[in-house]
């Protein structure tokens, strides 16, 4: 078994319909070792973060995160993808209420 540190997306900008940040490779799982969110807006802008089963898109029975909001220049942690495993095919998820206003950052370990 091989384990690599990886940035896994971003910095992305979300946008307001859901769209894939990151989907772990086939033959690979992912741990998520760090998340950011950043609002880069003059706004309080709220973000929804789904991790979705291989096969599967976002639902409400897969959303870690439900609009939480960010204040204008404000950044988190995004403690409930922390420690994550994806297997291979599964995805990391996510929206915004404002488009080109909240940028996150994944990284991880991908093991092979």
């Amino acid at each position: 078994m091989a384990v690599k540190p990886a940035r896994l997306a971003g910095p992305i900008q979300l946008g307001t319909t859901i769209s894939t940040l990151y989907t772990s490779a086939a033959l690979t799982s992912t741990a998520i070792s760090n998340a950011i969110a950043n609002n880069q807006s003059a706004g309080v802008v709220t973000f929804t973060v789904h991790v979705v089963p291989s096969g599967d898109s976002a639902t409400a029975s897969n959303q870690v995160v439900s609009a939480i909001p960010l204040a204008a220049g404000e950044s988190m942690i995004i403690g409930n993808l922390l420690n994550q495993v994806l297997g291979p095919g599964d995805s990391i998820q996510a929206l915004a209420s404002a488009a080109t206003s909240i940028n996150v950052l994944l990284s991880g370990n991908k093991i092979t």
